[in-house]
Order: structure tokens, then C-alpha cells, then sequence
């Protein structure tokens, strides 16, 4: 790739992050009446997680939405330390939950939040990893792994493409688009990596995967990181 190719995705990458913003703030008052329920397979992936994490520990809930999963963590005697890049949905989340510490933090940005290294006992990132571009999905996963301390746990929630998605994939590339990313309208932007793409880059950011569940359209993996 050249480093006008390099120049034009990135260009690209962060058009779509600003549109998928633009989207989660104008959809976050009404977000819980259409995204409110819980599948069973999120659920039980959530319970593995607060488990593993020791009673008293903090969980970090990055791309966290409006809090759908919080109440879950404190009544197991976890806390919840949450970021996400969309002022609207952080600003219903503290509504519900206010006592819940958060940042305006994007995905791609946590590992430059020193701050916030080697902090956590546990991470989720749930239904976040699709708007992931390529580039990004190592850049994530380092940040994840920065946020852990040694020997952290993750559930990581992976989007498998639908019958309608895969039939799009399976079209010929756009023009500058990679072979998994689907582009559409209002901001959507989704990114399937392939199943040995997804492994290798949690071999390099130092996870291993300990179990994992199918449901609901999603992989769920829990993931211990191997260092801090």
C-alpha cells in the first residue's frame, strides 16, 4: 500500500468514526427502547466475565452505550469504570447510573490513556467491534491489553454477517474498501474480519481465548491477557 493508499483509509476510517458519532448522539435518547432487550448468549458471556473477575474488582466497559449492562456487574460486586466516543449515549448512561464514573473516549484512543493502564481487573466491549475498521482492530486490542492488569479478563462480543451481509461481502470489493467492510447510509459502517485475521490479532496483543459461546449473532469470547 502506498502512502497515498495509507493517507486515503485513514481518511476514510475516520469519516466513518465521525458518522457513526454523529449517529450514536442522535439515537441515544431512544437507544433502550429499541436495543433495550438482552440475549441470552450476551448474558451468559457477561456472567463468565464478572465471574472471573475477583469480587471487589473494576470492569471496565469500553464502548459501553447506555449502561444496558451495569446493573448486572453491581449486583454481582463488580464496579464499572466506562468510555465511550458518543457524548449522547454517555449522557443517558450517568442518567441512569450517575454514581458510574465515564469518559468520552473512543476505542482507538484507550491505549494513549496512560492513566488508565493496567488498571482493571476485567474489560467488555460489547457489539462495539464491528465499527472497528481493520487498521484499528490491533490498535484496540493494544489498548484493551494496556487497560488490563496482568492476568485481566475481557469478553470481547464479535458480529457474525447475516444471510443479506454475506451476500454483500460477497460482491467484488469497492474501491477503496477492504474485503470485509460494508458501507452504507446515515454513518452505518460494519467490519467482518475473517476468523484467523481475528485470532492472530489477539495472539500479538497478548490475549488468550479461554471459552467461547455462539448466540444471537455474535461470537462471544472470554479472554485472559497475558501480561499488563
Amino acid at each position: 500500500m502506498t502512502e497515498s493508499d495509507t493517507a486515503h483509509r485513514r481518511a476514510f476510517l475516520d469519516d466513518r468514526r465521525a458518522a457513526a458519532r454523529a449517529a450514536a448522539d442522535r439515537g441515544a435518547t431512544h437507544f433502550d427502547s429499541i436495543w433495550g432487550d438482552f440475549g441470552m448468549s450476551h448474558l451468559g458471556a457477561v456472567a463468565d466475565l464478572v465471574q472471573a473477575v475477583p469480587p471487589g474488582g473494576e470492569i471496565l466497559d469500553a464502548a459501553c452505550g447506555t449502561g444496558k449492562y451495569w446493573e448486572i456487574v453491581a449486583t454481582a460486586g463488580r464496579s464499572v469504570f466506562a468510555i465511550d466516543h458518543s457524548a449522547g449515549m454517555l449522557a443517558v448512561a450517568h442518567a441512569k447510573y450517575p454514581d458510574v464514573p465515564y469518559r468520552d473516549l473512543a476505542l482507538q484512543n484507550l491505549a494513549a490513556a496512560t492513566d488508565l493502564h493496567a488498571r482493571f481487573d476485567g474489560l467488555m466491549c460489547v457489539d462495539a467491534m464491528e465499527w472497528v475498521g481493520r487498521e484499528d482492530w490491533p490498535v484496540v486490542l493494544d489498548g484493551f491489553r494496556r487497560a488490563l492488569r496482568p492476568g485481566g479478563w475481557a469478553y470481547l462480543s464479535i458480529e457474525l454477517p447475516d444471510d443479506k451481509e454475506a451476500e454483500v461481502l460477497a460482491r467484488p470489493v469497492p474501491e477503496g474498501q477492504v474485503r470485509g467492510e460494508i458501507v452504507g447510509d446515515g454513518g452505518y459502517y460494519a467490519y467482518y474480519p475473517g476468523a484467523e485475521a481475528i485470532a492472530n490479532w489477539l495472539d500479538e496483543a497478548g490475549f488468550a481465548v479461554c471459552s467461547e459461546r455462539r448466540g444471537d449473532g455474535y461470537r462471544h469470547l472470554i479472554l485472559q491477557s497475558a501480561h499488563g
